[in-house]
């Protein structure tokens, strides 16, 4: 939200920038008025335009120039948690400031209102020329609101107030720039903080006074016109929500009522404020990834193990545990799921994939997967739950390397820096040699107590225990002494996820699941390491 604002601000200070440089200097004051309140207006809707942009995958970069990166790193990190910081709810009190601030312009703008009425109920109002005049008893300059022309009795009896003010005057009521002022107060009530909205209510009025000054300079010369404005500029009330005659009766107002300027000049400076417009939109609207109009409609069927199933199935997917799925008998990553599917033939109409979902496998996984097929080429999925859990191997021999590598993502890099991505199964026998074994079986251990309070903060951690991804607070009903075993997950920047937005992934295990996860009757004594690995070439 405040991007927005600011992106806002930004639109309507550089729109009153453009006006003030280039329109403001020319007698094209009706066009000034439109562009000032347009700006006004697109400044809140050019920050909601959306740009649908391609969606480009760089290779990744890994940031750590050693010969070896693990994805995981089995360390404790230490945080001070500020208690002064957590009681303190900032949040609570800048939304209390802006209420407050709010609530008080808000009375401020209906009691103004209110006093502008007021006058006209208390004062005599006569028709004069087709105009309302309200006959105020105060010495003040004339000025208008709504329908009402306000001017003094005594110079209305005087003939102080000539023709040429009166038509001042009513220029602004029949051109209604009560409702400009309107607006923009309106907005200064909910705004406050725009300084864009200041800046555009003192161009507004200004301009309105030049549109005035001209309408009477049609039936009086300009220099007896200057005197008549001089000698009605007393000392007195000025309302905010009114036109006033006395508003900025500066040495620019004066001068605006000689200029004059051509119709090219005019086109030329109208035209220019396309490709000022056009440059706010492309800079400042939001960017997001483009969608192909034309796709398939993606759908999925949740089925039971008794109801029927269909028989156009192009290929059948166990998910057997998070980010592990197996086709034929052979594991993959899920992030191998476009080189999963491109072994399968094509279909106009799209693939048509089952998956059996093991048991234990999170809905935020499924879903993940579902997203995973439906963006390379399928169109329908059945998912099926598992009537019996599938394992990968009852057990991994130490020194197996083609099991604890088949998830990892190797760069090659040679001595010019280029990288070449493979995977396990692409790598040459020499380049395979050169690979740690995998690491014995992990011991157990438990975190320090800061370490434990640490994890608790959902900014920083995703936590998993026993394998399942849990929320921050379950840790509350939980002490250090529980988790016997843990290690952590640094994500890179360019690897966050929406779902997963923190810079660490931690995963904790209770005795009860570092036995099924590690001991010797698990599913995986030694788990697949995945992540990426730089291996260099010396050739």
């Amino acid at each position: 939200m405040a991007l927005y604002f600011i992106k806002s601000a930004v639109c309507l200070l550089l729109l009153l920038l453009f006006h003030r440089l280039v329109l403001q200097k020319e007698a094209m004051y009706h066009f000034n008025r439109f562009y000032l309140l347009f700006s006004v207006v697109v400044s809140f809707l050019i920050p909601l335009n959306t740009i649908e942009v391609a969606v480009t995958q760089p290779l990744f970069e890994p940031e750590v120039p050693t010969e070896f990166v693990p994805a995981v790193e089995s360390v404790e990190m230490q945080l001070t948690v500020s208690q002064a910081e957590k009681s303190f709810n900032w949040k609570l009190v800048l939304t209390l400031f802006y209420g407050l601030i709010t609530f008080a312009l808000l009375v401020r703008f209906i009691r103004n209102i209110h006093i502008l009425f007021e006058k006209v109920n208390r004062n005599v109002l006569i028709k004069y020329r087709g105009e309302n005049l309200v006959m105020l008893h105060e010495d003040c300059p004339p000025f208008s609101f709504l329908k009402y022309i306000f001017v003094s009795h005594t110079d209305f009896e005087s003939g102080k107030f000539t023709d040429a003010i009166l038509i001042h005057e009513s220029t602004h009521v029949q051109e209604k720039h009560s409702w400009d002022n309107l607006l923009v107060e309106f907005l200064l009530i909910f705004f406050w903080f725009h300084p864009g909205l200041y800046w555009a209510k003192t161009a507004i009025k200004l301009n309105h006074e030049f549109i005035a000054d001209q309408a009477a300079l049609k039936i009086i010369p300009v220099e007896k016109y200057k005197l008549e404005l001089l000698s009605m500029v007393l000392t007195g009330q000025n309302f905010g929500l009114a036109s006033s005659l006395n508003f900025s009766l500066t040495k620019k107002r004066l001068e605006m009522m000689k200029q004059k300027t051509t119709n090219s000049m005019r086109w030329l400076k109208i035209m220019a404020v396309l490709p000022v417009l056009g440059a706010l939109v492309y800079f400042v609207s939001e960017r997001v990834i483009a969608h192909n109009d034309e796709e398939m409609p993606r759908t999925t069927n949740y089925l039971d193990l008794g109801e029927d199933k269909r028989d156009d199935v192009d290929i059948h997917l166990n998910f057997i545990e998070s980010d592990v799925v197996s086709v034929d008998n052979k594991t993959y990553q899920l992030a191998q799921t476009s080189e999963i599917l491109q072994q399968v033939p094509k279909k106009e109409n799209g693939l048509v994939a089952r998956v059996s979902i093991n048991q234990g496998i999170s809905t935020g996984d499924v879903f993940d997967l579902q997203m995973a097929l439906f963006e390379n080429g399928v169109t329908h999925v059945e998912l099926i739950r598992a009537e019996e859990k599938t394992v990968i191997s009852d057990s991994v021999p130490s020194g197996k390397k083609d099991l604890y590598y088949q998830h990892t993502t190797f760069y090659i890099q040679d001595k010019k820096g280029n990288k070449t991505q493979k995977f396990y199964s692409d790598l040459s026998e020499s380049e395979k040699a050169r690979l740690p074994e995998p690491p014995p079986a992990p011991k157990k251990a438990n975190p320090s107590s800061e370490t434990f309070e640490g994890w608790k903060d959902s900014k920083m951690f995703a936590i998993w225990l026993d394998g399942i991804h849990i929320p921050n607070s379950k840790l509350d009903e939980m002490n250090a002494s529980q988790i016997v075993h843990f290690f952590s997950s640094k994500i890179y920047k360019n690897a966050l996820s929406e779902r997963f937005p923190q810079d660490y992934q931690v995963y904790l295990y209770t005795d009860e699941g570092f036995d099924k996860a590690f001991g010797p009757n698990s599913d995986l004594p030694i788990k697949p390491l995945g992540g990426y690995t730089i291996l260099y070439t010396y050739d």
